[in-house]
């Protein structure tokens, strides 16, 4: 999810995460919910992230929740991103969280692109994130595209990165599409980079969809880059979705490059999500250059203790620091209600 020679470039003024006549400009090459030179283009007078007769305009060739040179245009009256018997129209080939030339039309009467108990319905014929005849309904009270504790629920049959009559529920209180310490929840089962019955738990005080000290928290059953029942932990301070000193944590099982109930420790300074004198402390047990873990019981306490960063001397092809089987991982989120 990096950028590798992404330039970022916001002018504006914004009263939550609402340009007054601001521009946002985005081009970059990016790998792994990547675009590849995608460039995003908005210029419009904004009031809450609200287009008063905005026009949307993006044209990008993405890869993995990707948009082929898919374009979206949008051209509406809307007040807090909110359309007033606005009409959305989106016509496109993407792939992986993709449309197959699909095209969603949504005409209500929405305040804040929000709809006091108002509900969304979009049927279609979609591929990966695809929904064959999927109907999404949405009905909750929010401002500013935030949802001070709306619930959101999707039942819908998909297909890559899809949701088999999967469920999302998302209760938050969000301001300016921030979430202060909000919390999402997802129990579905899914294919393609796709969770079976996973649960993704995110907590964090974020600003301008930015991550200051947040904590992601992922515990699942994946196929494809796939973990066992693997728990994905971040903790940083990002900017532009950067971080800078960052530490990420992963501790699972996972096969394809694979490591066996390994424990990935990343602390480096990164810019455009890059890192920039990064170091790499593996401590684990893999297959193929393998190690196996010596016990179980250190696992939690390992996971969550503070930063000690091994000496460069102790990490050697020949002695890998292991810092704790793993196996009790799943069982404990099993007992979390992963699923619920």
């Amino acid at each position: 999810m990096v950028n590798h020679w992404c330039e970022y470039r916001i002018a504006c003024s914004v009263h939550s995460m609402a340009n007054h006549w601001c521009e946002y400009r985005i081009a970059c090459s990016v790998h792994s919910m990547a675009n590849h030179w995608c460039e995003y283009r908005i210029a419009c007078s904004v009031h809450s992230m609200a287009n008063h007769w905005c026009e949307y305009r993006i044209a990008c060739s993405v890869h993995c929740m990707v948009n082929h040179w898919c374009e979206y245009r949008i051209a509406c009256s809307v007040h807090s991103m909110v359309n007033h018997w606005c009409e959305y129209r989106i016509a496109c080939s993407v792939h992986s969280m993709v449309n197959h030339w699909c095209e969603y039309r949504i005409a209500c009467s929405v305040h804040s692109m929000a709809n006091h108990w108002c509900e969304y319905r979009i049927a279609c014929s979609v591929h990966s994130m695809a929904n064959h005849w999927c109907e999404y309904r949405i009905a909750c009270s929010v401002h500013s595209m935030a949802n001070h504790w709306c619930e959101y629920r999707i039942a819908c049959s998909v297909h890559c990165m899809a949701n088999h009559w999967c469920e999302y529920r998302i209760a938050c209180s969000v301001h300016s599409m921030a979430n202060h310490w909000c919390e999402y929840r997802i129990a579905c089962s899914v294919h393609c980079m796709a969770n079976h019955w996973c649960e993704y738990r995110i907590a964090c005080s974020v600003h301008s969809m930015a991550n200051h000290w947040c904590e992601y928290r992922i515990a699942c059953s994946v196929h494809s880059m796939v973990n066992h029942w693997c728990e994905y932990r971040i903790a940083c301070s990002v900017h532009s979705m950067a971080n800078h000193w960052c530490e990420y944590r992963i501790a699972c099982s996972v096969h394809s490059m694979a490591n066996h109930w390994c424990e990935y420790r990343i602390a480096c300074s990164v810019h455009s999500m890059v890192n920039h004198w990064c170091e790499y402390l593996p401590a684990c047990s893999v297959h193929s250059m393998v190690k196996q873990s010596p016990n179980d019981g250190q696992h939690n306490a390992s996971l969550w203790a503070p930063r000690q960063w091994m000496p460069a001397n102790r990490i050697t092809s020949h002695k890998l620091v292991t810092l704790g089987h793993s196996q009790n991982l799943a069982s404990r989120t099993h007992q979390a209600g992963v699923p619920f």
